[in-house]
């Protein structure tokens, strides 16, 4: 009932129907919350859903339909109504605060009226007649002392005092005792034999009947008529199919049978059977009743119209049950065969479970399987119908076999077997099971099934053999067993081609002629085509014979594409499809073909081939029965003989004679023997005949697989020695593989390129075999190794180097490929290679080959030891050195794009070098790229040996240091004294041609890096006033690339010409000299189409030297170890390893670059100095000159002096450590060009902050001044700005900036005695301003204040120069005349790191005040005017880069 609210106001729980509930009120009397109301709304639609749940399944299906609407429409109409007060409650909140105000208000009234009647009430009432009671001392003095009260009536104790209960020990004995009076009572009394189950325990038996019921009976005495007293009753019928767990009797109905059950045990002579018998009835009629319920389940919810129980005919509750099945099956007359499982109670006993019955009646051989009673335990009527179905069928089967095994003979053994039951009736012997045809009969309609597993057999073949075998037409069931037969022979024959290149069809639009036996081929026949042959088809012609066997004959036939004629057709096709004409036809024997001439056929005598491939299945074969190897092999035996007969025929028609087709003695494979093969007409006929005398056979196979040709040629020796342990026998094999999908004619010509390849590699073998018997040095070269198609040479110190010669088809020519045993050394002659091919394809000439290789290998090696030597790279990149390759013996090398070196390598392992700077055709002429090096010749001599005294006698007129070349065009002047970034673009795009050569880079061979001037058609003849006369060595200078043969004779042999030629000694013509390879024009080379306009001679002309004859342009001669100790890095000086050349080259461009320096600097001036290799400079305090030393190892040395001015007030120590700080930083490894710029900046400050400067540079160049008890940090001057700085300069430019009055430099410290635990020195970089104007030196910063150093060290050294600033420099004693950058620098390596002390930092601006002179004054204004004074810092980046040429935004200073 749900509950009511109070004062009669009708609330929102009126609508409930359910328990009584306390519904929590808030507010008003007489309201609910409204989440309150929504939870009960929703607990309320739960329930009802959740009793609907249980109720439903046990409805008929109209009855679920309207209880399921009525729940909607309820459900619906009590949301509506909550919709509708959910929505009035969102717009009433005023109301219910005011609702709210007044019920506050009127129960706070109520409970004042209340406390007032309350206190009068007690006032008049209770207070008047209250009295204290007189206290009964006595009965508390017992309860004190004796803690009891014994005066109580006796009454309270029979009341309520329950009686003690009996001991544990009583109630054991009594138990027992009770246990003993129903064994008695048993025993005496008559007990069914299904409730012989029983328990005896703590006073009560319990009976057990297993699915049915238990009870529990007890005696209420030990008199024999006492009658039992049943305690309790339990029914154990489950319905487990549809139950889902719940118990089939409820509570009411348990109680009612307890009541009837107890009051049968009353004045009867046989309780317990009459027990059993009302149970036992109960349950049998509770079991049929869940079993007619799961028949209607199923027919509702699968098995449909498949079974049917009527519930009046088929059904009587409590006796028995009736479900029809396989409803569609009819006799042979067509009447209905009724098929019906029975359940029903015996009536002859009832005391037995349900009995099962069927009709029509099982026969004898299925009797055994069935149940005749129902388990009560596996109460499901649907595994009931299963097995009595699945035994029907099975007894159907069985009959089946005996029909069949009788009618088939002894060769077919059929067998039943299976859940459901399956017929397997095998077709041929033997049959696996997937080819046997199994028969079965449908679970639902009882018809019998015919099929073949795996198999796609048309259906109406085994409806028919079904229809038949039923019907007892014999006839027509052999017929049909003959049809599936061929079905599976069908099948096992695509099994077993499956994986060959083959196609099986049944139909083929072919075209026979009437000489064909075409009319003897049956209906059941194969035909295979190869997919490799189209022109080629195999026929299996089937025919059945007894004992269930197929046997098939093979036919092949020969077909070409044809059009429909007269003649007879195999098949209709359509009119678009291509028609197959049968040229021939041929009968195959398929034993003969398959078995060796040596095969044992006593056995098989009397047996035709195709007999014997069918009888594989009697040979224990790994192979399963599906498989026919006999057939397999057949088709591949012909699959592999058709491309011989093709190969064959092509063979003839290039005229090369062969054996035709053999079986190799194995008898596994085929093989094609030639006995010919053609000549190549270039080689020499002694060499053809020596390879045709070494040849032994020449045999054609195809691989496994028959996807390529595989040709073996045998060849007797070799003919060199070889060091290879695989090439020391009396044969050599050479295997050549061709595809097989190529047409013959391809494979026919892919055989004669091959043989060529060999006949071309055998040339060289011979030669270089004749060559090493013959020649002394043969021991300087070994043969690794020669297949015939690719030969191997080694050479070189330990024979470390290789060189691999082998044809190239697609060029024509050969391929060499170098290469080094060795990881740490390359093989040199890779630099070479294209020129070296080309000079073997001209001449294939291996003896001179050999040569070059031994007589350059090593300047090559040489070369290749210089630094970073880029093969495929540009001029002008970042490496130091560009190699260009001319030819095989000259090559030209770019330092720095900015001097060249002509280097040829000459007979007598001489090595000549000049300068490659000069024009070949004009000496006084200079190329543009490229600048002349001075003092070369003299460096170059200092390595030359006494044998080379003879080629370098230089006339006394010749110059070894040569100017600048002169550019008389304003542009390329502009250009090239414009920043670096121009000057290396112009470099790399010249525009003067010249002669082009072998050139390793990126670009391609038309982008090369010129090399020389255009020719001009007259040398200039120099005045006579000069009394210049050119030398013989300059009028015989030959081109580049240009080799003649010499008249001298070869040092190596006089019947081969050297690699290397001596120049002729006189030159016919200018024109004659100039090299024979294409040049760009002088348009392509200023990026301007040819098509365009060309330009005049007024804008680009050529660079001038001054007519004199210059020691660099004539070549310097070198032996080969001369050459190699020139190019060899050495560490003389402990500053890296560098070569000499390289040394020299990078100290001549460090003075070319110094010079420019000097030029750029307003302040430094040039002093003409007679000294060649010599520059002298003057600033406005010192006079210095830089000298080249071409010594072997060459140096460049700086030497200061004071001018006059100023001598006195320079030291000659400062002097000293000037020169010593750029001869051991500027001049090292490495060598920064940028350098020279910071140190030139450095010459233009004033003498006082000069002086301090090198007070800097004694610290670092002389480290053993600094005493470590004082100095915790060392010092270096950096001189290019090291990466990882602040970014106030970008990295690698100069480090020292001197602009409006102020110096930038940067010093690195480093910590001497680390503190840190890492054991590691602290390292911090400080860029130092100075304002010479104000005397003030602080480290420079950002602008950006709210950037903070990442260093410490860097904000240490920033407040620590800052006190410096402030009152530092008056305690270190020195005047205001003194610069403060070295005190300021001192100060910061003995104090940086170190806590200040307390007093300075409380030093005050007062006690600054009273520093002496202006610059007192100056310091003490430094904090305010510190910004003021960097304002001016911000523009020196700017303007120093300006004046150097490098364009760079300023930096921000603070």
């Amino acid at each position: 009932m749900a509950p009511s609210p109070d004062d009669g106001v009708p609330g929102p729980s009126n609508s409930f129907n359910g328990n009584t509930q306390v519904l929590p009120y808030s507010g008003l009397q007489g309201t609910i919350s409204l989440a309150t109301l929504i939870d009960f709304i929703v607990q309320k639609t739960y329930h009802e859903l959740t009793v609907l749940a249980e109720l439903l399944p046990r409805k008929m299906d109209l009855e679920k339909k309207k209880e399921i609407a009525e729940f909607a429409s309820r459900t619906r109409q009590l949301f509506v109504r909550l919709l509708a007060l959910v929505r009035w409650a969102s717009s009433a909140s005023k109301v219910e605060k005011c609702s709210g105000i007044m019920n506050f208000l009127d129960r706070q009234s109520m409970i004042f009226v209340e406390t007032a009647d309350a206190l009068f009430r007690m006032a008049r009432e209770t207070l008047v007649n209250a009295r204290l009671p007189n206290f009964h001392i006595p009965a508390a003095v017992e309860i004190l002392t004796t803690g009891t009260y014994g005066k109580l009536p006796a009454c309270i104790k029979d009341r309520i005092v329950p009686p003690e209960p009996i001991t544990p020990s009583e109630l054991k004995s009594t138990l027992k005792r009770l246990n003993q009076v129903i064994e008695h009572r048993l025993m005496s009394a008559t007990i069914p034999d299904r409730m012989r189950q029983l328990n005896i325990e703590n006073g009560r038996v319990t009976f057990t009947v297993d699915s049915e019921f238990q009870v529990s009976l007890t005696l209420m005495g030990d008199s024999p008529q006492i009658p039992w007293r049943l305690l309790e009753v339990s029914i154990l019928v489950e319905d487990r199919e549809n139950g889902r767990g719940k118990n089939l009797v409820n509570k009411g109905q348990t109680l009612y049978i307890h009541q009837m059950v107890q009051s049968r045990l009353y004045d009867n002579n046989e309780p317990l059977v009459e027990l059993y018998t009302c149970l036992h009835a109960f349950c049998l009629s509770l079991q049929l009743d869940v079993l007619f319920y799961q028949v209607l389940h199923l027919c509702e919810s699968r098995l449909g119209k498949l079974v049917r129980s009527a519930p009046n005919a088929d059904y009587v509750r409590g006796r028995h049950l009736g479900i029809h099945y396989w409803l569609d099956m009819k006799d042979s007359s067509g009447k209905d065969i009724p098929h019906i499982l029975m359940l029903q109670i015996d009536p002859k006993d009832s005391q037995m479970p349900l009995l099962i019955t069927h009709k029509p009646p099982m026969t004898s051989q299925a009797f055994p399987l069935l149940d005749r009673v129902a388990k009560p335990s596996d109460l499901s009527i649907e595994r009931l119908l299963m097995h009595t179905i699945q035994t029907r069928a099975k007894s159907r089967l069985l009959d089946l076999k005996k029909i069949l095994e009788e009618r088939l003979g002894k060769e077919i053994e059929c067998a039943v077997h299976g859940t459901p039951p399956v017929l397997n009736v095998p077709l041929l012997s033997p049959c696996m099971v997937s080819e046997q045809l199994m028969i079965t009969i449908d679970t639902y309609s009882g018809q019998a099934q015919a099929f073949i597993p795996q198999q796609e057999v048309p259906k109406n073949i085994t409806s028919d053999f079904i229809q038949n075998l039923l019907t007892g037409d014999w006839g027509k069931v052999e017929n049909a067993l003959a049809e599936l037969r061929f079905c599976v022979i069908q099948r096992r024959c695509e099994k077993t081609l499956q994986h060959l290149p083959v196609s099986l069809h049944y139909k083929l639009p072919l075209i026979f002629s009437l000489e064909h036996r075409r009319y003897k081929l049956g209906k059941h026949k194969i035909l295979i085509k190869l997919h490799k042959h189209p022109n080629s088809v195999i026929v299996l012609d089937f025919k059945e014979v007894k004992e269930a066997r197929v046997n098939y004959s093979v036919y092949m036939l020969s077909v070409k594409s044809a059009s429909i004629d007269s003649t007879s057709v195999e098949a209709s096709p359509s009119s678009t499809q291509m028609y197959l004409k049968v040229t021939g036809m041929a009968a195959l024997d398929p034993f003969i073909m398959t078995h060796n001439t040596g095969a044992d056929i006593v056995n098989e005598m009397g047996k035709r081939p195709a007999d014997i491939l069918m009888q594989n299945e009697k040979k224990k074969s790994k192979a399963p029965s599906y498989i026919m190897e006999n057939l397999a092999h057949f088709v591949a035996l012909c699959e592999e003989r058709v491309p011989f007969v093709s190969l064959c025929s092509e063979l003839s028609e290039k005229n090369m004679s062969h054996q035709g087709v053999m079986v190799e003695p194995p008898g596994f494979n085929f093989a094609l023997r030639l006995l010919y093969l053609p000549d190549l007409h270039v080689v020499p006929k002694i060499v053809m005949k020596d390879l045709r005398e070494r040849l032994l056979s020449a045999t054609m196979r195809l691989a496994k697989g028959a996807k390529n040709w595989m040709l073996e040629l045998v060849f007797k020796g070799r003919p060199v020695i070889t060091q290879s342990s695989h090439e020391q026998g009396l044969r050599s094999a050479v295997l050549l593989s061709y595809e097989a999908a190529d047409e013959a004619s391809k494979v026919v010509e892919s055989l004669i390129t091959d043989w060529n390849h060999i006949i071309r590699m055998y040339r060289l073998a011979f030669d270089l075999g004749k060559f090493l018997e013959s020649n002394p040095h043969s021991n300087e070269v070994k043969v690794k190794s020669f297949n015939y198609r690719r030969l191997i040479i080694l050479y070189g110190p330990n024979m470390c180097c290789s060189a691999t010669l082998t044809w190239r088809q697609a060029t024509r020519s050969y391929m060499i490929n170098f290469a080094s045993s060795t990881k740490k050394l390359s093989n040199p002659h890779h630099i070479i290679r294209d020129c070296v091919e080309a000079d073997f394809a001209r001449n294939s000439d291996i003896a001179a080959f050999i040569r070059l290789l031994l007589e350059s290998y090593d300047p090559l090696r040489s070369i290749s030891k210089l630094h970073a030597i880029p093969h495929l790279s540009r001029v002008g990149s970042t490496v130091p050195f560009t190699l260009m390759v001319q030819s095989s013996n000259h090559f030209r090398l770019a330092f720095n794009a900015t001097y060249c070196l002509d280097i040829r390598l000459l007979p007598g392992r001489l090595v000549s070098i000049k300068d490659g700077a000069h024009s070949c055709f004009d000496r006084s002429k200079a190329v543009e790229e490229f600048s002349p090096t001075q003092c070369l010749k003299s460096f170059l001599l200092k390595y030359a040996d006494e044998q080379c005294t003879f080629y370098d006698r230089r006339s006394q007129s010749e110059d070894d240091n040569p100017p600048s070349p002169l550019i008389e065009t304003d542009a390329v002047n502009s250009t090239i004294r414009g920043s670096p970034s121009q000057r290396s673009s112009f470099l790399q795009n010249p525009a003067s041609p010249h002669s082009q050569g072998h050139y390793y880079g990126p670009s391609s061979v038309g982008n090369a890096f010129p090399l020389a001037s255009p020719p001009s058609i007259s040398h200039p003849a120099p005045s006579p006033a000069e009394g210049i006369v050119p030398s013989p060595a300059f009028m015989s200078q030959p081109s580049p690339g240009h080799f003649g043969q010499s008249p001298a004779v070869s040092f190596m042999g006089q019947d081969h010409f050297s690699p290397f030629s001596v120049p002729s000694p006189v030159a016919a013509s200018p024109f004659s000299q100039s090299p024979g390879l294409p040049r760009p024009s002088p348009a392509a080379r200023l990026g301007h189409s040819p098509a365009g306009a060309q330009p005049s001679p007024s804008d680009i002309r050529s660079r001038v030297l001054p007519l004199r004859l210059w020691a660099g342009a004539n070549p310097t001669h070198l032996s080969h170890a001369s050459f190699d100790a020139l190019c060899t890095p050495i560490d003389p000086d402990g500053n890296g390893m560098n070569s000499p050349i390289e040394r020299f080259l990078s100290l001549t461009h460090l003075r070319k670059h110094w010079h420019k320096v000097l030029q750029t600097e307003e302040s430094l001036r040039i002093i003409p100095c007679n000294e060649p290799g010599v520059i002298g400079f003057q600033s406005q305090l010192l006079k210095g000159h830089l000298i080249l030393d071409p010594l072997k190892y060459p140096t460049l040395r700086m030497k200061f002096q004071a001018l006059r001015d100023y001598q006195d007030q320079f030291m000659l120590e400062e002097l000293e450590i000037l020169d010593e700080f750029f001869n051991s930083r500027l001049v090292t490894n490495p060598i920064r060009p940028s350098s020279l710029l910071a140190f030139g900046k450095l010459l233009l400050v004033p003498i006082k902050p000069l002086r301090d400067i090198i007070q800097i540079m004694k610290l670092e160049v002389r480290p053993g001044t600094l005493d470590p008890a004082q100095y915790r940090f060392s010092v270096s001057m950096c001189m290019t700005i090291p990466p990882g700085s602040q970014p106030i300069i970008p990295p690698g430019h100069p480090a020292i900036i001197v602009a409006k009055m102020k110096l930038l430099f940067f010093i690195m410290l480093k910590e001497i005695q680390p503190t840190r635990e890492e054991g590691t020195p602290q390292t911090v970089l400080l860029p130092i301003v100075h304002d010479w104007s104000t005397n003030l030196t602080q480290v420079a910063e950002k602008r950006d204040l709210n950037v903070v150093p990442a260093q410490p060290l860097l904000t240490m050294a920033i407040q620590q120069l800052k006190r410096f600033a402030e009152c530092g420099f008056s305690q270190s004693g020195l005047t205001g005349n003194d610069c403060s950058i070295f005190p300021a620098v001192r100060d910061l390596l003995m104090n940086l790191g170190i806590e200040m002390q307390p007093q300075m930092n409380q030093m005050s601006i007062s006690h600054s005040m009273m520093m002496q002179g202006n610059l007192g004054n100056q310091q003490i204004m430094g904090n305010q005017n510190m910004m003021q004074n960097q304002v001016g810092i911000q523009n020196m980046y700017g303007q120093n880069q300006q004046q150097s040429g490098i364009n760079q935004q300023p930096p921000n200073f603070m």
